[in-house]
């Protein structure tokens, strides 16, 4: 081998070494993980097991996720049942029998019978009623347990049934307030008109969302926007109510009282009252109810064309700044 080949060959060797040793001196290099110089962390122990500590919170929101696709499955069933159930029974017509409709109720269907019979619960009808509890009362023999019944029927429907009334009344009222405020030229200044004179309350708040809720739902997403900036302005002035609405006497029955999915009594239905029924089975007023079953002001769309406004699609939904 001549001397150039093997000096060849040396700073071969040479340089292999070197990058060797090199890529020890990377492989070794350690960055202390708990590094503190000015002793912050002075007496505070390594924390240690991270990693399993985050495949807990993953597998826990997977859990989680899980658990309420479960939930929401089953109170959908549960919904559905609730549902077949109401639409199977038929509201008979005469007094006596209507008596006995009510007594035969479930606890959590009471608010929704209540406002479904709502226009066959008159004078005539509580006058039975309080004969039947008259007879029951003086009889040989009377039957405690069905007597009972009977006056606690008769207290829960009177109470249910005034404030259904005032339930009515505010919707009607939050309609025309409602027709009020999205026609007026400075939004403004009638939202601040309205908090003045205490308008701003509970109802027309739900009128706004359900109006909203229905243009979505329609596809109509520009009044969607547009009612969404007018329900946050409203929201600055609106103070939620301290008492309940619904009555406090628990309905006749011999299971635990319960309410309905909403938590509260809706106003009620009939040929006498103009209502139209919700998807969900509930009752609500008015003069009619859109697609989806939400309340409309549904009276507004002749009222509306006179002020440059139209209801779209016969919904009964009141849209700002469309001409007609």
């Amino acid at each position: 081998m001549s001397a150039f080949a093997m000096l060849k060959a040396g700073s071969a060797a040479r340089l292999a070494r070197a990058s060797a040793g090199r890529s020890r001196s990377r492989a070794v290099k350690v960055f202390a993980a708990n590094y503190d110089p000015d002793n912050l962390f002075k007496g505070i122990p390594v924390a240690s097991g991270l990693i399993n500590r985050r495949m807990g919170e993953k597998q826990m929101k997977k859990e989680n996720k899980e658990f309420m696709a479960a939930m929401k499955l089953a109170e959908d069933e549960i919904r559905k049942e609730v549902l077949v159930r109401r639409e199977s029974r038929n509201v008979p017509d005469k007094a006596e029998e209507l008596v006995e409709y009510f007594l035969n109720t479930v606890a959590e269907d009471m608010e929704f019978e209540v406002s479904r019979c709502r226009p066959k619960l008159d004078k005539e009808f509580f006058r039975h009623l309080d004969g039947v509890i008259g007879k029951e009362r003086f009889a040989p023999q009377p039957d405690e347990d069905r007597l009972a019944e009977l006056d606690a029927l008769r207290q829960y429907l009177t109470a249910a049934c005034e404030a259904l009334d005032t339930a009515v009344n505010k919707t009607a009222s939050a309609k025309d307030r409602l027709t009020k405020l999205l026609t007026s030229k400075d939004k403004k200044a009638c939202i601040l008109d309205m908090a003045a004179a205490n308008e701003i309350d509970q109802p027309l708040m739900d009128l706004l969302q359900q109006n909203i809720q229905a243009a979505k739902m329609a596809g109509q997403e520009e009044p969607a926007k547009f009612m969404e900036k007018v329900y946050q302005a409203c929201t600055k002035y609106y103070v939620a109510p301290t008492t309940p609405t619904v009555p406090a006497i628990a309905p006749p029955v011999p299971s635990a009282a319960s309410t309905n999915a909403s938590g509260l009594l809706t106003p009620g239905a009939g040929p006498a009252s103009g209502a139209g029924a919700l998807g969900s089975g509930l009752i609500t007023p008015g003069s009619g109810a859109s697609g989806s079953g939400l309340i409309t002001p549904g009276s507004a769309a002749g009222a509306a064309a006179g002020k440059g406004l139209i209801t779209p699609g016969g919904s009964g939904l009141i849209t700002p700044g469309l001409r007609k």
